[in-house]
């Protein structure tokens, strides 16, 4: 995707430099993929770490092989005719309210090497060892996390000596390395990277944790050009240790200080990584005035994942109440330095971009495009059709209901509950009172994904979502709904069971001419891999060839009736299960019910019987 605005460079000021001269901005979309590699834990490489095109792996290829690789070369094209597509969703999505807001400004400063020279930057994570076991994070990233709470085994080490000499090889041309983890200070690895850093004079930013400081680390951070990136989540010891589980509040001020004032000797910078999320949105505001108040920068990090802890994926009446609720906070923010004030305005002018999409019923692909409830109405078909409403009226009446009033920052103030909350395992309502919204995404005791879910509606009016979970028929479905009531916020969640395989199956008979179905079976991949029975579906005018691949369901139910093609109609009845019609020029007429799964498809179709 083609984004203008990013060829129009920002200049940069940074610390003992003066701003990028216009003579010397080459107009790229971004210069990463000129200037760096990004490795991460899994020896994956990429050229910056918001990039999800991966250039190789250092399990298989060289440092050096990567740079002068095809895949490489391809990107850095696309980058001169600024298309974002090759990988670069995140700043495309970012870029929509302006280039300061996206990462491709944080290259934008760095010296462009000859075309016969390697990387100006390294971003290493060389592994994921790491004591703390943060809310938002996974085992992929943290070795605490993968043993004690995800049961794992530990990850294969790929950074190893041959890589440590790549890098040594690589080291008078860098200008700068880029640690991260896990948290870097307790990798030998990364802590010999940080020899040769010094042995070549290069400049180092360090991300951490903050809980490590040792006399070895001290004498590491202990010359000029070594500076520090702390990662803190929380202003008060109740929020910052509930996110980052594991660390002290109290240990960190003291480290901070610690930080600083090696920091200050050596005229290096220290500043903070904030991860803004649903569980310390409430702070932002202390948490801009408490580094205002010890001097320190502070860049914000969009949570996109998980999900229930992502600003980012809150309904748009949640959202809009946590923009509602920050912006009643402005004066604060006006008493500070323009560098907090600017993190502000970037954090939420973010926010408000994703508000504009959700109020227009759109969610950027960066974040997972809305699956909308499936409706492709043909030419002349209008009302729901018969099988359509016997199964609407059948199996979505619920079973339980349970209605969660949320206050002004979005936690739950009352509750209440009607139906048989037993036959589904709910728990008592009164037990989420105080909770956040976004920590309640269901109220089952279920331990796997949904099999199937389906968005009905997402604007600032209200959000619905229904899930069905487990794909043998017998889980219950869930309906999530928040809707706008005068000036509160209502979370409701309905319940009921949907129909087994023999209720599918029957209700189709009971709109089929003589009872006659044909059942068309495809795997995960839509390989069909049985149509019984086959000369019934013959004479309904079916493809009768096993082995196929189906794109679609009409793939599955048009195909020896293709030319002229028949207009087309689908309704969503519940998650994974839609009723199909298909009306040909001639008076041909199929039904079909599909029931889809994680493990595969079934299509069953019938010839309907006369209405009347």
């Amino acid at each position: 995707m083609r984004v203008p605005s990013l060829r129009s460079l920002i200049p940069i000021r940074v610390a003992g430099q003066e701003a990028v001269a216009a003579s010397d901005a080459v107009a790229l979309a971004c210069r990463a993929p000129f200037t760096s590699l990004h490795l991460d834990q899994l020896g994956d490489v990429r050229p910056c770490c918001q990039s999800s095109r991966v250039l190789g792996n250092v399990g298989a290829d060289t440092l050096t092989e990567i740079w002068q690789g095809k895949s490489l070369s391809e990107l850095r094209e696309a980058m001169k005719v600024d298309d974002l597509s090759l990988g670069c969703e995140r700043c495309e999505w970012a870029g929509r309210h302006g280039r300061e807001a996206t990462y491709a400004v944080r290259f934008d400063r760095d010296r462009l090497p000859a075309p016969d020279a390697g990387p100006v930057r390294l971003e290493l994570a060389p592994s994921n060892a790491c004591n703390l076991q943060c809310t938002m994070c996974n085992g992929d990233w943290s070795s605490s996390i993968r043993l004690h709470r995800e049961k794992r085994p530990a990850l294969p080490r790929l950074f190893g000596d041959r890589q440590l000499a790549e890098v040594q090889a690589l080291a008078d041309g860098l200008d700068e390395l880029h640690l991260f983890g896990g948290e870097p200070l307790l990798m030998p690895e990364a802590l010999r990277l940080l020899d040769i850093a010094a042995a070549s004079d290069t400049r180092c930013t360090i991300t951490t944790n903050g809980s490590v400081l040792t006399p070895r680390v001290e004498a590491l951070l202990g010359r000029p050009g070594v500076g520090l990136v702390v990662s803190v989540d929380g202003t008060s010891p109740e929020v910052y240790e509930a996110i980052r589980c594991g660390a002290s509040w109290s240990v960190l001020q003291d480290h901070l200080d610690r930080f600083s004032e090696i920091a200050a000797r050596h005229g290096n910078t220290v500043d903070l990584a904030h991860c803004l999320m649903t569980a310390n949105w409430r702070e932002f505001p202390d948490h801009l005035t408490w580094a205002a108040g010890r001097g320190l920068g502070v860049y914000v990090n969009d949570v996109l994942s998980p999900v229930e802890m992502s600003l980012h994926h809150l309904t748009p009446p949640e959202l809009a109440a946590v923009v509602r609720a920050l912006r009643t906070r402005q004066p604060e923010i006006d008493r500070l330095g323009a560098p907090w004030r600017a993190t502000w305005r970037k954090a939420l002018a973010g926010l408000e971009q994703t508000l504009a999409d959700g109020a227009s019923g759109y969610r950027h692909t960066h974040l997972g495009q809305l699956s909308a409830s499936t409706t492709l109405a043909g030419d002349g078909i209008g009302a729901a059709s018969p099988l359509v409403t016997l199964l609407r009226q059948r199996y979505r009446s619920c079973q339980a209901t349970v209605e969660l009033v949320l206050d002004a920052e979005l936690l739950v103030c009352s509750a209440s509950a009607t139906g048989d909350l037993e036959r589904f395992g709910l728990p008592a309502p009164s037990s989420f009172n105080g909770k956040p919204s976004a920590e309640i995404q269901t109220l089952l005791s279920w331990t796997g994904r949904p099999d199937a879910r389906t968005t009905l509606h997402w604007n600032l009016g209200g959000a619905s979502e229904e899930r069905r979970y487990a794909d043998d028929h017998d889980g219950p479905a869930e309906r999530r709904t928040i809707q706008v009531d005068d000036d509160r916020l209502i979370l409701r969640f309905d319940y009921w069971l949907p129909p087994t395989d023999q209720d599918e199956a029957d209700a189709l008979r009971s709109v089929a001419l003589g009872g006659e179905l044909v059942e068309i079976t495809m795997d995960a991949d839509g390989v069909t891999t049985a149509i019984d029975p086959t000369d019934r579906a013959h004479r309904f005018g079916l493809r009768t060839t096993i082995g196929i691949v189906c794109r679609d369901t009409a793939d599955a139910v048009v195909p020896e009736r293709a030319d002229p093609p028949p207009a087309f109609h689908a309704d969503e009845i519940a998650p994974g299960l839609t009723a199909v019609e298909l009306t040909w020029p001639d008076g041909h007429h199929l039904v079909a019910l599909v029931h889809a799964s994680a493990a595969g498809t079934t299509v069953r179709v019938a010839l309907p019987a006369p209405l009347g």
